[in-house]
């Protein structure tokens, strides 16, 4: 239910091979004189002002399951 990109929170996944992909699009853009564009996102504190009931009926919705949610 977890999509790749979430590499770490996949079993087994880190942090490490995100940052690598990332590293290695700006080196190619360098090669290939291309364009390269990323988008970060900072979340810390962004679950601090939110119910955490809306938080398990969104992954109810999506079918998560509840050993994940526990």
């Amino acid at each position: 239910m977890i999509d790749r990109a979430q590499a770490a929170f996949i079993p087994g996944g880190d942090i490490h091979e995100p940052i690598s992909a990332a590293t290695a699009c700006y080196r190619d853009r360098i090669s290939q004189k291309k364009g390269c564009y990323a988008v970060y996102y900072d979340i810390s504190k962004a679950y601090d002002t939110i119910r955490w009931e809306s938080i398990r009926e969104a992954l109810q919705a999506i079918g998560m399951e509840q050993a994940f949610m526990t």
